[in-house]
């Protein structure tokens, strides 16, 4: 199901914090992909829970699901290989 359709199913019974979340998310599509959550919630001012709650929300079983759905419809079909303090980063093309 594409992550827009997941939206405009759930949104009504999301928090302010998850909305708010959802919202920045939405704005900074390509961004937020490669962020974990932590890094997430700290740019947004809310809980890392809040962030997973979130995702939980929208029907993922936590943040790591909800990411790779945003990843493989952004367009540029990311495959997640490397976790670091900046994220998740994509493999090369070599890679």
């Amino acid at each position: 199901m594409p992550f827009n359709s997941l939206l405009s199913e759930k949104t009504a019974r999301l928090t302010g914090a998850q909305q708010r979340a959802l919202k920045y998310i939405t704005e900074n599509y390509e961004d937020a992909v490669f962020l974990t959550a932590s890094s997430l919630s700290r740019r947004i001012g809310i809980s890392k829970a809040t962030i997973v709650r979130l995702a939980q929300a929208l029907g993922f079983h936590g943040f790591r699901g909800m990411q790779r759905m945003l990843g493989s419809q952004s367009g540029g079909n990311y495959r997640f290989a490397v976790f670091s303090s900046r994220g998740l980063l994509p493999l090369s093309a070599s890679g």
